[in-house]
């Protein structure tokens, strides 16, 4: 093997490490849908509608670097991405209970970032819950 092959292949190697060592921060603001990770919301009296929604959603980013998103694939904002997509399966007087968040680099977004050469690296968030009706507790109309 050629020197500058062997070279190509480890800044390769070195690059798909360092892609590999990310960490997303999700910040959400303030939402106007209830929401929570435990089975509980505050204030409401919960109705399960036997709803489960779960959907994953792409962010890129500039080089793999998770402070620099592009946008999403579905093309939703990332700095409202959970309100956005828990907004897609709510109605109105719904919430979410059980709501988990997980960020994923799935082979397709590795494959994705190999094809780009490393300057667009996606990943992966899924968000699910399940929907619940809800009413307020403490307030007579």
């Amino acid at each position: 093997m050629g020197v500058r092959l062997r070279h190509s292949l480890g800044l390769l190697l070195t690059t798909l490490l360092l892609a590999g060592c990310m960490t997303v921060v999700l910040r959400e603001p303030v939402s106007e849908i209830p929401m929570s990770l435990t089975g509980h919301l505050r204030g409401y009296r919960l109705e399960r509608t036997g709803r489960y929604f779960s959907q994953e959603v792409w962010i890129y980013y500039w080089g793999g670097i998770p402070n620099l998103p592009m946008g999403t694939r579905e093309g939703l904002r990332t700095d409202h991405l959970i309100e956005d997509v828990v907004k897609r399966h709510v109605g109105p007087g719904q919430g979410v209970i059980n709501l988990k968040i997980r960020h994923e680099k799935t082979f397709a977004n590795w494959v994705a970032t190999l094809v780009s050469l490393g300057i667009v690296s996606p990943s992966a968030v899924i968000v699910e819950g399940d929907v619940v009706n809800l009413q307020r507790l403490g307030l007579q109309p």
